[in-house]
């Protein structure tokens, strides 16, 4: 295949982008016919605006077909005005040639075209030449009905040797054969040896009203190249207006790959986007890979690249990518693709898709129905987002609350990607699960009616959303309802609150079945947590939470169809809360804990896990019981407790001062048992003490974790 060493790039606003394999055909120079035309510029300078679109000469410069680069001085579209304009060209020339480049910017052409008509050209130029920055190319060419000997004889005697001719071979505008260009050519260079040849890509348009030029056919290119194939260099005129990917590749003698067509941009519920394209090539075409690339709401600025397989016609473009595009997840995309073959030819990028994107969650493989209080909601909201924590549980941003790390975790698991998995808020914060416990506190925010054996106000709230969606869920996850509370207010109902709680879980699922149109849906239960209240956090409710905490996770145990998927990583001590009341209550968790809960539930929803059966220390703690305060003779200060609940063996006892609070004493103990010894009496108050106060809980040395604890103070008798 005849090469050509070197092409020009004709500047539009409409082609500062374009990037095609021109070094395919072997280009290795990238000529700008002009870098600012018609008083407006294409790169940053002091004396004319900027188009909108401008060349980003750095990046050209790292092309293989741009190793060296000749910059077009500034010029005018009309070859007239241009003429007309010649000096106040020339003192742009020599202002542009004053700007820094790309280091291998080799050269300067000045766009003022000459030929055998302009009979002004050598007063014109002799007045210029000193002024145009060096070195220097301009360009030739020659119509009809010209004296070739005496045109070249005319160039000769007032163009510098020191000056590159670029002769412009007429066989795309005038009509000229190759070989007629080639006499014409020798004529100019036995008088100026720098000259060099200008190979016309294009052809006149024989369909009426269409465009003047179009691309030459890969044979006529050829052949043309061919007859030039002992110059070098030649210039192929032009790239990106006459030699797109498709002419490229006809010319490399391969069937081409081509821009994809039907673009088509559905988004879920969530924010992600599928992006969906056809191939348009043959099917002889090895596709190896797309590359997509996602643009500013202009058109204009690539913010975003991905490469997917070539078997798959489609992308995703998840939320946590478009929030970071965009601020928020945009519903209007403009974006486009690009077919690259196995033989590492690329199509042209398609054409710009622009527009809102069309609703659909058709494309979920897994679509998760989150419900419950807001220990759940607290995936959706400001408890969770790391990038803005916060109490309020307004919404989070849905690239970094917890929702966003479970689904990660749940393809991840999976082999799904995120924007698979579809996270749905189905929460009513500050809920009851059964109208038992919600009459008890007058409260009317429920999702059970269990006097009634009917859904509540809150199951039957979320029936419209789900049939929303348009697909039923895959997936479901509870945690939370506030009976710990109802059972500390009203201790007497506690065995019937309970009752109430775990029918309530399970009538909910098999609502839920029934509204996601799966009636094989499972549940899977993130546990009630701790709480805990006043300075120091204590756990007052320690109890209550345990209880409800013990009934729901036996209804997992017992029923196949729901799971605990988290006990909640990192949820164990007071400091993984946040402390949402200042000095009052600690009661969600922060960040970190949701997070890791989140990666915990994801991965059991996709592997179908059960963590029923393997819960944290903590949870199986309670408040030591029936302590006894003995002084005995020796004065001496005696205390016992029942043995531990949870099978560590370990006690953690604090001695606290009388007065001040501060911990005198702490021990981490297997015995149920501490003595405030007469002689550590006297070493803390100087004196025998008349009472003592003691914080105990149970202990686990392996992670550190403490119980509720169990406060006694008690003076002596």
């Amino acid at each position: 295949m005849p090469r050509a060493a070197s092409m020009f790039w004709q500047t539009w606003t409409s082609n500062v982008d374009v990037r095609r394999q021109w070094d395919r055909l072997g280009v290795g120079t990238t000529i700008f016919q002009w870098v600012a035309v018609n008083g407006s510029s294409f790169i940053p300078n002091p004396w004319l605006p900027l188009h909108g679109s401008q060349l980003d000469l750095a990046d050209i410069a790292t092309r293989p077909w741009a190793r060296r680069m000749i910059i077009g001085t500034p010029g005018l579209s009309d070859e007239t005005q241009a003429r007309a304009r010649i000096h106040e060209l020339a003192d742009l020339a020599q202002k542009f040639g004053t700007l820094s480049y790309p280091s291998n910017a080799a050269g300067f052409y000045f766009p003022v075209e000459i030929d055998p008509t302009y009979t002004a050209a050598p007063a014109d130029f002799g007045a210029i030449w000193s002024k145009l920055p060096r070195p220097l190319y301009v360009s030739v060419y020659y119509g009809a009905g010209v004296d070739d000997a005496a045109a070249a004889q005319w160039l000769d005697s007032f163009i510098p040797q020191d000056v590159t001719i670029l002769f412009q071979d007429g066989v795309g505008a005038h009509g000229a054969t190759p070989q007629q260009a080639l006499a014409r050519f020798d004529l100019i260079r036995a008088r100026h040896p720098k000259t060099e040849m200008i190979a016309e890509a294009f052809r006149p348009n024989p369909t009426p009203g269409g465009a003047y030029f179009i691309p030459a056919t890969a044979a006529e290119y050829q052949a043309q190249l061919q007859a030039y194939a002992h110059l070098d260099p030649v210039h192929v005129f032009d790239g990106p207006n006459y030699l797109d990917a498709a002419l490229i590749q006809r010319i490399g003698g391969v069937e081409p790959a081509l821009p994809p067509t039907a673009l088509n941009a559905r988004v879920n519920s969530w924010g992600d986007a599928r992006l969906d394209w056809q191939r348009a090539s043959a099917a002889s075409v090895a596709v190896a890979k797309y590359r997509v690339e996602i643009l500013d709401g202009m058109g204009a600025q690539v913010l975003r690249r991905y490469e997917v397989p070539g078997g798959q016609a489609h992308c995703f473009y998840p939320v946590d990518d478009s929030v970071a595009d965009f601020g928020f997840p945009p519903a209007y995309l403009a974006w486009r693709v690009t077919e690259v073959a196995a033989n590492g030819y690329e199509s042209d990028p398609s054409a710009l898709s622009a527009g809102m994107a069309v609703q659909d969650n058709s494309w979920a493989q897994a679509v998760v129905g989150m419900a419950g209080t807001s220990y759940t909601g607290g995936y959706f909201s400001d408890l969770s987002d790391l990038g803005n924590p916060g109490t309020t549980g307004v919404a989070g941003r849905k690239s970094s609350v917890a929702a966003a790390t479970l689904r990660r975790a749940m393809a991840q698991a999976a082999g799904l990607h995120i924007a698979q998995i579809l996270p749905v808020n189905l929460t009513v914060g500050g809920s009851h699960l059964s109208r038992t416990s919600a009459d008890l506190l007058n409260s009317t925010s429920y999702w059970w009616d269990d006097t009634q054996a009917t859904p509540g106000p809150n199951l039957l709230a979320i029936q419209p959303r789900i049939a929303a969606l348009g697909v039923p869920l895959t997936h479901m996850m509870w945690s939370g309802g506030v009976e710990p509370d109802t059972i500390f207010q009203h201790p007497a109902q506690r065995d019937a609150i309970l009752a109430a709680a775990a029918t309530a879980l399970t009538a909910i699922h098999a609502t839920v079945r029934g509204y996601g149109g799966n009636p094989q849906l499972k549940l899977w239960l993130q546990p009630h947590l701790r709480a805990y209240y006043g300075i120091p956090p204590r756990e007052g409710t320690a109890l209550q939470y345990k209880a409800v905490r013990d009934a729901l996770v036996n209804v997992a145990r017992a029923d196949p169809a729901i799971y605990v998927g988290t006990w909640v990583p990192g949820a164990a001590f007071a400091y993984d809360y946040w402390n949402e009341m200042p000095q009052i209550g600690w009661v969600h968790p922060v960040p970190s804990a949701y997070h890791a809960a989140a990666e915990e539930m994801g991965r059991m929803m996709a592997l179908d896990g059960d963590l029923a059966d393997a819960p944290p220390v903590w949870a199986a703690m309670a408040p030591p019981s029936a302590p006894t305060v003995q002084w005995q003779p020796s004065e001496d200060v005696s205390v016992s407790w029942n043995p531990p609940q949870s099978g560590t063996g370990w006690f953690r006892v604090r001695n606290l001062h009388l007065g001040t609070g501060v911990v005198i004493d702490q021990r981490d103990t297997p015995s149920n048992q501490y003595v405030f010894t007469r002689a550590k009496q006297i070493a803390t108050y100087g004196y025998t003490t008349a009472g003592v106060s003691l914080d105990i809980c149970e202990f686990d040395p392996a992670s550190g974790a403490e119980g509720p604890v169990l406060s006694v103070t008690q003076y002596k008798p």
